[in-house]
């Protein structure tokens, strides 16, 4: 990994749906999960004060189920805001039109934020699901010119500033 060169973002995570990562999970004898790569706004609101897409949380909604069944509690991480939501910054190369899906979201659209993570609060606390863990955001204080406009992780940080202006 060279740190002056973008980098992916991606990776590999295993769904519980999968009978050997489950089986291995319960095996170790685990009861908390961080769930990643699997709840982005970008995807479930592309269009500001649109409907959420929950069809394209299915197979997620598949394994909070199995993970509740055997008694482990998940930790949702919700990334990747619409580039509608996010702040422009002419200063990211890697950016379209200079925004990033995994930039900042923008102050004005704070309010449609707390709205998405309403929603998705109440679908997922439910007794069926039993999520009460959410962390907002991966690692935000990467600095955008170091991942793609897409990377799963958060790219809010400043190249020039001390541990990216995360401390």
């Amino acid at each position: 990994y060279d740190p002056l060169q973008p980098f992916s973002g991606l990776e590999a995570h295993s769904a519980f749906t999968n009978t050997g990562t489950m089986d291995s999970t319960m095996q170790s004898g685990v009861d908390l999960v961080r769930m990643a790569l699997r709840v982005r706004w970008s995807d479930l609101q592309p269009v500001q004060g649109g409907a959420i897409q929950w069809e394209a949380l299915a197979d997620f909604e598949a394994e909070l189920r199995l993970m509740k069944a055997a008694g482990i509690s998940p930790a949702v991480v919700v990334y990747s805001s619409p580039l509608w939501a996010v702040v422009t910054r002419p200063d990211d190369t890697t950016s379209i039109d200079g925004k990033s899906s995994c930039g900042a979201i923008a102050t004005d659209y704070f309010d449609d934020f707390a709205a998405f993570m309403v929603e998705l609060v109440k679908r997922y606390s439910t007794p069926e699901f039993g999520v009460k863990i959410w962390e907002i955001g991966n690692e935000v204080d990467v600095d955008p010119n170091l991942v793609s406009a897409e990377s799963d992780y958060g790219c809010w940080g400043e190249w020039n500033e001390y541990y990216y202006g995360g401390q």
